[in-house]
């Protein structure tokens, strides 16, 4: 083995009181995502009782790591934020973050999970497997014709003309549809 290998940063999010926050004062706490939506509310709510300002209530993200290039703004849900993290944990987090941040924008929790999992169509190492797959498999080219197609510019097209888009993620090509 060549190189050094990165092992992914768990989704988590710093929950801040604000209350604190408005007095001067930091207090928060860093909490996994990768829980149930109820099981991050429980540690918010621990993290504000414990708050230095008496009877503090909101709060906000002031931080958030391993979501990868999902934007993650400070008053997300905690509904999304583990339906985002869910399928951090499944799936490519480049994939995913093309996705929670265009098609899968305000959607949260079961519902994020069902559009991405429609829209998601698979990852190939190249344009020929992907226009193979995509456009021959399901009857839309014959397999003779295909012999004389140009894959890179079927598939370029395809993202061109608004059906998906193509997320490259390392060596892998993964489409998302958004005719679906």
């Amino acid at each position: 083995m060549t190189g050094e290998e990165t092992v992914p940063v768990r989704p988590r999010i710093y929950a801040a009181c604000l209350a604190a926050y408005s007095a001067g004062r930091s207090h928060g706490r860093w909490i996994d995502a990768l829980q149930e939506p109820a099981e991050i509310s429980a540690e918010i709510r621990a993290m504000l009782a414990a708050s230095p300002v008496p009877g503090a209530e909101e709060w906000a993200i002031h931080d958030h790591q391993g979501f990868g290039d999902a934007l993650v703004s400070e008053l997300e849900t905690v509904e999304r934020i583990a339906a985002i993290a869910a399928l951090l944990r499944d799936y490519p987090a480049a994939v995913v973050a093309r996705f929670v941040d265009g098609s899968g924008a305000g959607l949260a929790g079961e519902a994020l999970r069902e559009a991405f999992e429609d829209a998601y169509g698979g990852s190939w190492e190249h344009a020929e497997g992907l226009a193979h797959d995509v456009l021959i498999e399901d009857g839309e080219v014959s397999e003779r014709l295909a012999l004389y197609l140009d894959y890179d510019r079927l598939v370029q097209d395809e993202e061109i003309n608004g059906s998906c888009d193509l997320v490259k993620d390392g060596d892998l090509i993964h489409i998302l549809w958004k005719r679906r």
